[in-house]
Order: C-alpha cells, then structure tokens, then sequence
C-alpha cells in the first residue's frame, strides 16, 4: 500500500514515552523498533489516541536501561490514553485498537537473561493481554520481525500506514535502542 502525502492534514509526531490524543483531524506518527504502540479510537465520538511505550512493565527500571518516566512503560502508557480518550468523550466499550512495533532490531536486546522473550516480544504480548482483559477490539496489527516501523496513523478515516524502515534509518534506530 502506497504511503498518502498527507499534505491537507496535520502531522503530530510522538517518541518513546509520549502519547496523543485528540479528535479526527490529524495524522499521528512515531518511529518503533522493539518498542510498541497502540493505536485506539471510538469512531462515535471520533476520539483517537496512540501511544509508544519502550518496556511493558517498569520491573527493568531497578537497572539502567530506564529511569521511572511513566508513558515509558505500557501500562501507564494506555491507561494515559484510554483515560485521556474518555475525557474527551470516547466510551470504553466502544474504543478499536491497532497494534504495532515490537522488533527484534537488536537481536542481543533481551531482557533476565532472554528467559521472558526479547523486550518486542514482551511489549506485544503485554499489548495483547492489556487489550484482552480491558475487553478492547484489536481490528489489524503488524508486530514482530526485524525492521523497525513507521507507523502513521490517520485519523480521519482510523487507517494506520506502515513503512518499513530502511537501511540507514534503522542503524539509527538500533543505536538509540542500545543506549537504552
């Protein structure tokens, strides 16, 4: 699928930890690796939000790969957004989910000695059961693999375009994930 040029419509970029959300009108997009995002909307209300979280839990912040920003970690970063989203009048039963991101783009990346996956894997899968339990629809995902992503996320119609990254961009990536 060919990428729009999203020339009449705003671009709101988001990095690692942060989130957005806001009414139709609006292209979100963020660069993932191992790195996870959800994409949520209620298309009653037109409320959407997306988020990027680098760790599904803070249990990795005792060492030094994170310090305790919230958005970093899943949990506090959906629930940031599902609240958010609901204060601007989305109902919860209706919210739609898309899931993105989780890559091995540094294969020797693994968390407790790769008992548990690699940090893509445990993000997707926390994903997964956050979305499972809180009874949220996930209508599309790309996860996985070994290219990072760009993802955007139009939310005029709720569609979500994704760019594989290329060579050099992910060299970047793999950098800014091992300073991690």
């Amino acid at each position: 699928m060919k990428l729009p040029s999203f020339t009449n419509i705003p671009i709101v970029k988001i990095g690692s930890g942060e989130y957005f959300v806001g009414h139709s009108g609006k292209v979100i997009k963020t660069l993932l690796g191992s790195c996870a995002s959800v994409c949520l909307y209620d298309a009653k209300t037109q409320v959407v939000g997306m988020n990027h979280f680098l760790l599904a839990t803070d249990q990795l912040k005792r060492s030094h790969i994170l310090d305790s920003r919230a958005g970093y970690y899943g949990l506090h970063a959906m629930e940031l957004v599902i609240n958010k989203m609901m204060r601007l009048g989305a109902n919860r039963h209706r919210i739609t989910a898309k899931v993105f991101g989780g890559s091995n783009v540094v294969p020797q990346l693994s968390t407790h000695g790769g008992d548990f996956g690699t940090v893509g894997e445990q993000n997707v899968s926390f994903a997964y059961e956050f979305l499972k339990r809180e009874r949220i629809a996930i209508v599309s995902q790309d996860v996985g693999g070994d290219h990072g992503r760009i993802i955007y996320f139009d939310s005029t119609d709720y569609s979500v375009y994704v760019s594989l990254i290329i060579q050099q961009q992910e060299i970047q990536l793999k950098k800014k994930e091992n300073f991690y």
